[in-house]
C-alpha cells in the first residue's frame, strides 16, 4: 500500500510540473500572439495531470452580488478513493478582479470520491472585474486531498497531496446554466453513456445547459427497455439513442429486462 501511494504522488508530482512547463509556454505564445493583434483570445483549456483529467471550468461574474464563481470539472482517474478536506482547493486570484484575495479557498464534492468518480470544486470570489465580459483569464489552482482504502474517513491517510491544475477560459456573466444530473439504472443492468461518457447507477453529473447525446448499454443477457422518470426531455423514449435536453436541473432513468 505504502509503495503504491508513493508510486501515486510521485507521477503527480512528475507530470504536474511537465503540465506546469507546457503551461508557461503557452501562455508566453498567446502573449506574443494577442500583442501583435494577429489572433483573437483561444478557446478554453484545462490540465491537471493525466490521472485527475480536467474535463471543464468556468469563470463568471455575478455584478449583483459582486464576486466571481470559478469551477472545476474532473475525474478521479488515480485508482485510489480520495478525501477531500473542507478547503480543497484553492486559486490565485491576480489579473481579473480588483479587491480579491490572493489565494481563495473553496470546496470539492463529492467529499469522498471513488474511481472514475466525477468531482465539482467551487471557489466564490470576492472583488470587481479588471477584464471585460468575454476576454479569456489564466487561472492557477491547487487541490489538495488524502488517500482512502474505504468509504470511510478513518481509513484515509493522514497525509495531504496536492496537485496543480491550469485553465484558460472565457469570463462571463453568472453562470444560470450549470446543472446536475442523476443517472439511474434500476438494477445496474446496465450504463448510460452521454456524449461518449460512461455511467453507472446514481451518478450525479454537472453540465451546462444544451443538447447531449444519449445511448442506453445493456449488460450481457439484458436488452434496453426505456427511458423513464425523467424531469429533463429526452427525444425517444423507446429507443437506446436518443437526445437530451439539459436546461434544470434533473434525473435520467435507463430501464433494462433480462432476455
Amino acid at each position: 500500500m505504502g509503495l503504491r501511494q508513493q508510486s501515486a504522488v510521485e507521477f503527480i508530482t512528475t507530470y504536474s510540473f511537465a503540465i506546469f512547463i507546457v503551461s508557461v509556454i503557452l501562455v508566453a505564445a498567446l502573449t506574443i500572439s494577442l500583442s501583435l493583434g494577429a489572433t483573437p483570445p483561444i478557446s478554453s483549456t484545462c490540465s491537471i495531470q493525466p490521472l485527475i483529467p480536467c474535463q471543464e471550468t468556468l469563470l463568471s461574474y455575478n455584478s449583483v452580488g459582486g464576486y466571481f464563481t470559478f469551477i472545476v470539472i474532473f475525474r478521479n482517474n488515480l485508482g485510489y478513493l480520495l478525501q477531500f478536506p473542507s478547503n480543497a482547493i484553492n486559486l490565485t486570484a491576480t489579473g481579473f478582479a480588483n479587491g480579491a484575495q490572493q489565494v481563495n479557498p473553496g470546496a470539492c464534492y463529492p467529499t469522498v470520491a471513488g474511481q472514475g468518480t466525477q468531482v465539482l470544486c467551487s471557489i466564490k470570489i470576492s472583488g470587481t472585474p479588471q477584464v471585460k465580459q468575454g476576454t479569456n483569464v489564466y487561472t492557477q489552482f491547487h487541490i489538495f486531498f488524502g488517500l482512502c482504502t474505504s468509504q470511510l474517513a478513518a481509513s484515509c491517510t493522514s497525509n495531504t497531496y496536492n496537485v496543480t491544475g491550469f485553465s484558460y477560459q472565457g469570463l462571463s456573466g453568472i453562470y444560470s446554466n450549470l446543472y446536475n444530473l442523476t443517472v439511474s439504472v434500476p438494477g445496474q443492468n446496465g450504463i448510460v453513456v452521454i456524449n461518449g461518457q460512461s455511467y453507472f447507477n446514481n451518478s450525479v453529473i454537472y453540465l451546462v445547459s444544451g443538447t447531449y447525446t444519449l445511448y442506453a448499454q445493456p449488460n450481457t443477457n439484458y436488452h434496453f427497455v426505456s427511458w423513464s422518470n425523467t424531469v429533463v426531455p429526452i427525444s425517444t423514449t423507446a429507443q437506446p439513442n436518443s437526445i437530451l435536453t439539459l436546461n434544470n436541473n434533473g434525473n435520467v432513468l435507463a430501464l433494462f429486462v433480462h432476455n
